[in-house]
């Protein structure tokens, strides 16, 4: 991981938000932004998100997304900015690009499990979290993750069935 300083971080990022925050048009930064500036950018919304400022880290990400849309870190990140504002269908939206660019990583799975369950979709999220349990115990990088889909799914096992919705009409017409 690339070490910042949070000085020159902080000074870089805001010069850089200040310019795209002034409706600059996305050529005045140069063809694309550099990775540096991307980086930049990147772990001032991360700092953002952290402070549980959503809104405005998401407008980054959002930004950033813009620029290089198969980052992985700028999905997520938009992805879990809408999340923490119980934005769960639209949050799918990003995370499930994420599982797509690695298909290994366990990470972005359980967000999207995360967002299944707030939904209501207990058959998504149960086989998310099938499909994360195997990728986590077939990736040893990722081992840390099996005991958090295994307790999930046995949450699910465990939780009280309930009754399918009844149609309201059709219980007044028949």
């Amino acid at each position: 991981m690339v070490e910042f300083d949070t000085t020159t971080l902080a000074a870089r990022a805001n010069d850089l938000l200040d310019r795209m925050l002034s409706g600059q048009p996305l050529e005045a930064f140069g063809p694309a932004l550099s990775l540096k500036s991307q980086d930049t950018l990147y772990h001032l919304g991360y700092m953002q998100y952290q402070q549980a400022r959503y809104a405005e880290a998401m407008r980054i990400f959002g930004y950033l997304l813009t620029m290089n849309h198969v980052d992985k870190r700028f999905l997520m990140g938009f992805g879990a900015c809408l999340q923490m504002q119980r934005q769960h269908e639209e949050a799918l939206k990003f995370y499930g690009p994420a599982c797509v660019l690695d298909m290994t990583d366990p990470e972005p799975v359980m967000r999207c499990v995360e967002c299944h369950l707030a939904l209501g979709n207990v058959d998504a999220a149960r086989l998310g979290l099938d499909y994360g349990l195997k990728q986590a115990r077939a990736h040893a990088a990722h081992h840390g993750w099996t005991d958090r889909f295994e307790t999930m799914l046995g949450f699910l096992d465990n939780a009280p069935a309930k009754a399918p919705a009844t149609n309201t009409l059709e219980n007044a017409n028949g």
